[in-house]
């Protein structure tokens, strides 16, 4: 299979000077006003947390429960920022004394909270045949032994420092873990309790009691429903535990929105990584993924309560896993934005470390596009990851929607900021983050496809004009089968570069994937749209005589569905051409000469000729690929033109 190859052109193009040099800079919000309407959704958040209110608007239609850390984390932040009827609302949950019973867990990590009565009563609690029956509750023997197994791969395994003893607050120094009726909107949530410094704060954790929801009550009442209920807790304290560590780490790696909300999406990821990385066999996380799928022009840095995309994006720490085979890669994330000190330094941390790892060769624009090329091929499309893209699971992830290309059939294609922002207002990429733009019937391009790229430096004061950009390409064949062909470039200016296509008329698509990264980190650049402009050009001058055939059409051909014959046409009006002899000749992939054409003009205007899919014997092709020759000799002795094209049949 050819490669796609990149050929730089410098077009230069009145779009101003070239773009700032990058910076570390960090412009983050230190304060904000509480509205009443964001205070009553966050008190609404905690009660339906706590279990004691119904889902708040905010979280209704969630197709998945998530994590209750971020809204625990709001209500610390803001504790002096409340009004004095919400500050005397929002409290801690009353629950945690009614929770009479405890269990050490056996490697003496933790102790569990919990009782087998009334609401917050465990799941099956009254079974009790493990260890000979011991006294204890089979699901709490389980769910202590799960605890121990997660503490002893996260800190022992990746390497994550341990959290913070609460020895020193606590008669007790085992981490708590408190089982209750929680929400039903949620897993499990963790709690920040006491600050050590500007960084560290200890911790507890929250699990549900009984995990009465799909997937793990899909056997209730069947032997088999214990473990599904068990594997609701792995994920979830893999999920929760990879958050106290955080907190014990650097609980200051958030962004503050305007609105109030804690953004925390890295926290997010981090933790749905932990749950794949220990719990490969689970894939809860399968259930997040269409949320980041459906909307990958929203920059990784995105965050809002009752959105699941970060979970989904949980992705990303997966595919820098298996692309660079590194599994405590978002430890050394989390431990690189500590040492730099209080303050949001996750996006910088991951440049940082990525480009140590690779002598200063991948950063993380590199990886923020060939994350977006490796998302193309999940799902139906998983079959067509060329070597080295995708994941190791791709098959089973959701086929990222047709929806979220920009689709263009026909050529030449013009599109500058002005226009992109009309068109694709909604779907403009924010900074960490992608856009696909989708050229079918690229065999229209009679000579070279081109693809030209450029970004103005007139930035608004809302966008970031130290952002770069990575665009790859990739051609999907004809045959619909066969494996993608992916390259890419980076693009450092605003002169506007070109990419050329060689053989495109091998290719059903061409898909551009342009991305835009930046380690400037501030609170305007969160949710900015970045314009850009892009163009696809055809070489062949206007009135040129030597690309005078369209591409044949449909191409692929499916046998048996809505058309029943290949057509092929002049792209010019036989009277401009002055047509003399024509001749159309199908040969097979063997070159066994299958069938001649006859051409002739339609109503004096363009040549047309069809192919019934038949051979010289009237008998049905088989499927597979065959060769167009097409020869036009002129009556004024002009040099006489050849053109061939390749043909794809199915059945």
């Amino acid at each position: 299979m050819k490669t796609l190859i990149f050929l730089g052109f410098g077009l230069a193009l009145a779009f101003g000077g070239f773009a700032l040099a990058e910076t570390e800079e960090v412009e983050l919000l230190t304060d904000v006003q509480l509205t009443e309407e964001y205070q009553q959704d966050l008190l609404d958040r905690l009660n339906h947390l706590h279990n004691h209110g119904p889902v708040p608007a905010s979280l209704e239609g969630l197709e998945h429960p998530i994590c209750g850390t971020g809204t625990v984390l709001e209500a610390t932040l803001h504790q002096d920022r409340f009004s004095p009827a919400f500050k005397a609302a929002v409290t801690d949950d009353p629950r945690e004394p009614s929770l009479t019973l405890s269990y050490g867990s056996p490697e003496g990590y933790f102790l569990l909270h919990y009782v087998i009565n009334g609401t917050d009563a465990i799941y099956s609690p009254l079974t009790d045949t493990l260890y000979g029956g011991d006294g204890i509750p089979d699901y709490i023997n389980k769910v202590a032994e799960i605890a121990d197994s997660v503490w002893e791969f996260e800190i022992n395994v990746i390497g994550f420092p341990a959290p913070p003893s609460d020895g020193p607050y606590d008669s007790d120094p085992r981490y708590d873990i408190y089982i209750l009726n929680l929400g039903s909107s949620y897993y499990g949530a963790t709690y920040n309790e006491t600050p050590i410094s500007n960084q560290q704060y200890t911790s507890t954790i929250k699990l549900d009691n009984d995990y009465n929801f799909a997937p793990y009550n899909e056997f209730n009442g069947d032997p088999r429903d214990f473990n599904r209920r068990l594997d609701a807790v792995r994920v979830t304290m893999a999920h929760e535990f990879n958050h106290s560590i955080q907190f014990g780490m650097d609980w200051s790696e958030y962004e503050l929105d305007p609105g109030g909300y804690a953004r925390i999406p890295f926290w997010e990821m981090s933790a749905v990584f932990m749950e794949e990385l220990m719990y490969d066999d689970i894939n809860d996380y399968y259930g997040y993924i269409m949320a980041y799928l459906r909307q990958p022009w929203k920059g990784l840095r995105f965050f809002l309560p009752g959105d699941l995309f970060p979970y989904g994006a949980g992705i990303f720490p997966i595919f820098l896993w298996e692309q660079l085979g590194d599994s405590t890669i978002t430890r050394k994330f989390w431990e690189r934005a500590r040492d730099k000190g209080v303050g949001f330094h996750f996006v910088k941390a991951i440049d940082e470390i990525l480009l140590e790892g690779s002598d200063s060769t991948y950063g993380l624009r590199d990886a923020m596009n060939d994350f977006a090329v490796w998302n193309v091929f999940t799902g139906s499309r998983a079959s067509r990851a060329p070597a080295g893209f995708g994941y190791s699971e791709r098959a089973n992830y959701p086929t990222m929607p047709d929806s979220v290309f920009f689709r263009f059939e026909e050529y030449p294609v013009n599109y500058y900021w002005d226009t992109v922002a009309f068109y694709f207002a909604a779907k403009r990429p924010e900074i960490m983050s992608t856009n696909y733009i989708d050229f079918r019937n690229v065999s229209l391009v009679s000579d070279s496809f081109t693809f030209y790229f450029s970004y103005p430096t007139n930035y608004p004061i809302s966008q970031d004009s130290s952002a770069k950009w990575n665009i790859s390409l990739i051609g999907l064949p004809l045959d619909g089968v066969s494996a993608g062909v992916v390259n890419s470039a980076q693009f450092l200016g605003p002169i506007a570069s070109g990419y050329k296509v060689p053989d495109h008329f091998d290719y059903l698509r061409i898909i551009a994937v342009p991305s835009v990264a930046s380690t400037r980190i501030t609170e305007t650049n969160y949710t900015a749209k970045y314009n850009y402009a892009f163009f696809v050009v055809d070489t062949v001058a206007p009135g040129d005589t030597l690309y005078v055939f369209s591409h044949p059409f449909p191409n692929p051909f499916i046998m048996g569905g809505a058309d029943d014959e290949v057509t092929f046409q002049t792209r010019t009006p036989v009277t401009e051409i002055n047509a003399g002899e024509l001749q159309i000749t199908i040969f097979n992939a063997a070159g066994e000469k299958v069938r001649e054409l006859p051409f002739s003009p339609l109503e004096g205007q363009y040549l047309v000729s069809t192919w019934d899919l038949k051979n010289e014997s009237g008998n049905d092709v088989a499927a597979g690929v065959y060769l167009a020759y097409m020869r036009l000799k002129f009556y004024d002795n002009r040099p006489e033109v050849i053109q061939k094209y390749k043909l794809v049949v199915f059945k």
